[in-house]
């Protein structure tokens, strides 16, 4: 399976797209879709373990590697989540306005708008689209 990933820019701001496409391992266990993947962060680093799981109206992100993490999109819902970095961590609030899976015979599509923020201040208005495909 290929998944190309898809991070739009903040509404607010003139930034461009970040792309990347991972060839992914897909399965799907009792109503949930899983993603495991792996990805470098940094080229100096060592490649980060991630996995998504998404179902209706939730998607989860976790990361363990060089930047662990676990993003919870909940539709209409907002989760705190601690984002742990070489540096140290940080709490970050994610507000989730929509999480949309369309599934086709031959692929998925999967959309989350979500709002980011860290104590209360908005970071970013962003969009996360992910396209599951066999290559």
């Amino acid at each position: 399976m290929y998944c190309p990933v898809c991070m739009l820019p903040d509404r607010s701001r003139k930034a461009e797209a970040v792309e990347t496409v991972q060839p992914a391992q897909y399965f799907k266990r009792n109503d949930s879709h899983y993603l495991l993947y792996e990805e470098k962060m940094d080229e100096d680093q060592a490649p980060c373990r991630s996995r998504i799981k998404f179902r209706d109206h939730l998607l989860e992100l976790t990361r363990q590697g060089t930047a662990e993490m676990h993003m919870i999109f909940e539709e209409n819902k907002r989760h705190m989540i601690p984002y742990n970095t070489p540096y140290g961590q940080l709490m970050l609030g994610i507000e989730t306005g929509r999480v949309l899976v369309e599934e086709q015979e031959d692929q998925i599509h999967v959309t989350v708008e979500y709002t980011l923020d860290h104590e209360g201040e908005p970071l970013s208005e962003s969009c996360l689209k992910i396209h599951i495909r066999e290559k």
